[in-house]
């Protein structure tokens, strides 16, 4: 095999410290170019209910020994969370991805499915916070399974709008249930528990 820097090892070679010098030369060598993705968890708990378009508040989900929050989202009506993370300097300032993670309160789930939707904005220092994105949003849809179940819906990608040019970048995002696609059909509250979130990192580390 030839490795990114041109060392050669053979199967079944003994790992002399000449050998294992070249495998951590490969390694530095492919962390240094800074392809990956990095993910986060936030809380639903942790979100800002959106001005004019609040789901219902914050409730404890007990379905036995552990709790967990959830934040119910109507059936009928479109509903927003807020929140905002400001980006680690590695962030390449493209688009994100995000995954729901929800569920139903016992006796009330059905057959049906929910779309989830997102869109956010990018600013550099100075940017003007908490306009309407606009533009730039993603969809997802996933079938109820049964109450108190953990549903985690397939990734899907948001594009922050906005043109940053600083290295050092705030994402907001507003995340809820939408209610008004035909593609909704989940006739009671979906209950949000918190959002996987994704990022490609250009480099290795911040400094």
């Amino acid at each position: 095999m030839t490795s990114i820097n041109a060392h050669d090892y053979s199967v079944g070679e003994v790992l002399r410290a000449s050998t294992m010098d070249g495998i951590t030369e490969d390694l530095n060598t492919l962390l240094a170019q800074g392809i990956g993705e990095e993910t986060v968890y936030i809380p639903a708990g942790s979100m800002r209910p959106e001005t004019g378009a609040a789901p219902g508040a914050a409730i404890d989900l007990d379905f036995g020994t552990i709790v967990h929050q959830g934040i119910p989202f109507d059936k009928d009506t479109d509903e927003f969370l807020n929140f905002s993370l400001e980006m680690p300097k590695r962030y390449d300032a493209g688009s994100l991805y995000l995954a729901c993670i929800w569920t139903t309160a016992a006796g009330e789930g059905g057959a049906g499915g929910v779309v989830w939707q997102a869109e956010g904005n990018k600013l550099d220092d100075g940017g003007a916070m908490g306009t309407d994105p606009g533009s730039g949003g993603g969809t997802v849809t996933d079938a109820w399974q049964a109450d108190g179940d953990r549903h985690r819906t397939s990734w899907f990608e948001v594009t922050p709008e906005g043109s940053v040019s600083d290295d050092i970048v705030m994402v907001e995002i507003r995340i809820g249930r939408d209610a008004n696609n035909g593609s909704d059909t989940l006739g009671c509250d979906a209950y949000l528990v918190g959002v996987a979130y994704r990022w490609t990192s250009d480099a290795e580390t911040d400094d």
